[in-house]
C-alpha cells in the first residue's frame, strides 16, 4: 500500500477548508501511471475537507493532493490504501476516486500500517475474458481442459513477456487497439494510455501493471 508524504501538512483536525482560496479545479499528477513499483512521493495538499457523517463509511475527510501515488478505484481494480503524512499526522486513506483532473483521498487521522501488496493480475485471467461456446464440450476435453490451460498459462509466464504501455494520438489508439468507432470524446488529454500485457490484444487503460509476465509467479486454475 502505497504512503505519501504531505507538504503542507493538514492539523490533525483540521477546518472544512482550510485553504481559503482554494483552486476550484485541482488537477492531481498520477504518479501511478509512470511507475507501478513505486510506494511513496512527496506531495502537496491541494484541499482537505470535512464529509458528513455516513453510517456506511467511516471516512471523515477528502484531501486532494498535487501528486499521487494512490490508484483510484475503477476500470476492475480497487483503489490503493495506505496513509498520508505529515509532521507526525497521519491521514489512513481507506478509498480513492478519482473525478475529472483530481484524486479524491477518503478516509480519517489515525494510525497507519505499513505498505502491503494484493496480488491481482493473475486473478485477471480469469476474471475479465471470457468466451461463450455453441453446443458441449466432449466428454474427454472436459476431464483435460483445465490441464491444458495451467499447462499454457505456465507456458506463458515463464516467457517473461514485457508489459508494453504506450500514450498515443486519439487515432493511433483506434488502430493498436482495433477499435476504429472508438469514442474517446470525453477524454480531456491529447494522449491516450494504451497498454498490451502477456504480447496479446491492447486496450486502453489507467491501471497499474506488473513490469512482465513473470512477476504473476504462478497462478493454477482448479476445476
Amino acid at each position: 500500500a502505497p504512503d505519501e508524504n504531505l507538504d503542507p501538512s493538514p492539523n490533525p483536525n483540521p477546518n472544512p477548508n482550510p485553504n481559503p482560496n482554494p483552486n476550484p479545479n485541482p488537477t492531481t499528477e498520477r504518479l501511478y501511471l509512470l511507475d507501478t513499483y513505486l510506494f511513496e512521493a512527496d506531495a502537496a495538499a491541494l484541499s482537505v475537507e470535512a464529509l458528513e457523517p455516513n453510517p456506511k463509511d467511516d471516512a471523515t475527510h477528502a484531501v486532494i493532493l498535487d501528486r499521487t501515488v494512490f490508484h483510484a478505484q475503477g476500470g476492475g481494480q480497487p483503489a490503493d490504501l495506505g496513509t498520508i503524512t505529515a509532521d507526525g499526522a497521519v491521514f489512513e486513506v481507506t478509498g480513492v476516486r478519482s473525478a475529472g483532473d483530481a484524486v479524491h483521498h477518503f478516509g480519517s487521522f489515525r494510525g497507519g500500517d505499513g505498505e502491503d501488496w494484493v496480488a491481482g493480475k493473475g486473478y485477471h485471467f480469469l476474471d475479465g475474458p471470457y468466451v461463450e461456446y455453441i453446443g458441449k464440450l466432449a466428454p474427454e476435453m472436459k476431464e483435460t481442459i483445465v490441464d491444458t490451460l495451467n499447462e499454457k498459462i505456465a507456458e506463458v509466464l515463464s516467457e517473461d513477456i514485457p508489459t508494453e504501455v504506450l500514450y498515443l494520438s486519439p487515432e493511433e489508439a483506434k488502430a493498436a487497439c482495433g477499435t476504429p468507432d472508438a469514442d474517446f470524446s470525453h477524454i480531456t488529454a491529447p494522449t491516450i494510455r494504451v497498454v498490451t500485457v502477456a504480447g496479446g490484444g491492447t486496450c486502453p487503460c489507467g491501471g497499474t501493471h506488473v513490469r512482465s509476465t513473470a512477476e504473476v509467479g504462478g497462478v493454477t486454475l482448479e476445476p
